[in-house]
């Protein structure tokens, strides 16, 4: 079997190196928020499911095949009838808070290019109108930035809490606070 990527070149296979791949389901990506590795992909435009494989291709032309160990869907949040119609309010009263001195739209032209968001995300649970949701930090906080109580304090709020809220006056270790909540939230997993 020959596979011609170009006619300049030709590669040469042998027919057991070769996985044939028939009738692939093609993933709605209506509202759906497509994940690679942990990292969602920009802008796909097709998504092909073909078992075993996942083929993605992104609006700019971009084609990657992963296994589908890594690949992974999310709803987005607007999917939500109420979610969906506090964004688009959002939306539409942003070209009256933020004109620049040229008269764009800076906030309306970022509001434009969100298409879907993470129902896992602060964002969401805001605009759903759900509870702030509370979460049990099962490791020892660290404090590789130092820290005086109230500091320590705020670190384990942060780490329960999925929204938090740090204030004070300057010079009062808002930065190192932050740095040791950054510390905690990708600790490696020892076994």
């Amino acid at each position: 079997m020959t596979y011609i990527k170009n006619p300049n070149r030709v590669y040469s296979y042998n027919s057991s190196n070769i996985l044939t791949f028939e009738s692939p389901k093609r993933v709605n990506l209506d509202q759906l928020i497509v994940y690679v590795s942990g990292f969602p992909v920009r802008e796909p435009s097709l998504v092909l499911d073909f078992g075993e494989y996942i083929k993605i291709i992104e609006v700019k032309g971009k084609t990657e095949v992963y296994h589908k160990s890594k690949v992974a869907y999310e709803n987005s949040c607007l999917n939500s009838k109420q979610a969906k119609a506090v964004f688009e309010y959002f939306k539409k009263l942003s070209p009256y808070i933020s004109v620049t001195e040229d008269g764009r739209t800076a906030l309306f032209d970022l509001y434009k290019k969100i298409t879907e968001i993470s129902e896992n995300s602060v964002l969401s649970t805001y605009l759903s109108g759900k509870s702030i949701k509370k979460h049990t930090y099962n490791n020892t906080a660290i404090f590789p930035f130092g820290f005086n109580l109230s500091q320590k304090k705020a670190v384990n709020t942060a780490l329960e809490n999925s929204i938090s809220v740090i204030e004070g006056p300057p010079g009062t270790g808002k930065t190192q606070t932050i740095l040791n909540i950054i510390s905690n939230e990708r600790l490696p997993v020892i076994s």
